[in-house]
C-alpha cells in the first residue's frame, strides 16, 4: 500500500472503510493478498470493519465497475 504524505505506511492503520457506488474492494490482512480476507461490497460504508481484520490491514484490491482484475 502507498505511503502516506508524510512518508508513513498505510498497514495496519485502517479501522474503516467506505467503498463508493461504481467500486468493489477486497482487503487482507497480509501482503501480497494473502490471509484472512474481507469483500467489500459497492456503496458500502464499513463503520467498524470484522475484528480479525481492525488494524490490521496490509492488502486492498479495488475495482471499477467493468474493469478486469489486474493478474
Amino acid at each position: 500500500m502507498r505511503r502516506l504524505p508524510n512518508g508513513a505506511s498505510w498497514a495496519n492503520r485502517i479501522r474503516s472503510v467506505e467503498v463508493g457506488p461504481g467500486a468493489t474492494a477486497t482487503a487482507w490482512e497480509e501482503v501480497n493478498y494473502t490471509g484472512t480476507s474481507l469483500e467489500l461490497r459497492l456503496d458500502t460504508h464499513y463503520a467498524t470493519l470484522p475484528p480479525a481484520l481492525v488494524g490490521t490491514i496490509e492488502s486492498l484490491d479495488v475495482r471499477c465497475a467493468g474493469q478486469p482484475a489486474v493478474p
